[in-house]
């Protein structure tokens, strides 16, 4: 699920910097970026069941909603946090394509 994550993180510039973004969402030319964030979602979906499943293993069953919950906030914030990081390091590189591929490597 990382890998394939991370994956689609790194390409996500790559694909927009050759063109391969059309006008259309029919256009034959969004196929790329279509494929790109189909393997970004199948990596976060592979990625969110496990550490789920992990959790409700380890937590007996009163304390459970709680303890998914408190994971499912701490990604939220991860992934403010990431998003911050990625914003602040674009601007001080200048280049949003190598920020998204440096974050896409860090995962």
């Amino acid at each position: 699920g990382g890998t394939l994550t991370s994956l689609a993180v790194a390409s996500v510039p790559l694909v927009c910097s050759y063109g391969l973004i059309g006008d259309s969402i029919l256009d034959w030319s969004n196929w790329p970026m279509l494929a790109t964030l189909s393997f970004w979602s199948l990596g976060g979906t592979l990625l969110a069941t496990a550490h789920v499943a992990a959790v409700s293993d380890e937590v007996n069953d009163s304390s459970r909603s709680q303890a998914i919950a408190l994971l499912r906030t701490s990604g939220d914030v991860g992934y403010l946090c990431g998003a911050a990081c990625a914003g602040i390091s674009a601007d001080l590189v200048g280049d949003v394509g190598l920020a998204m591929q440096a974050g896409g490597a860090a995962f």
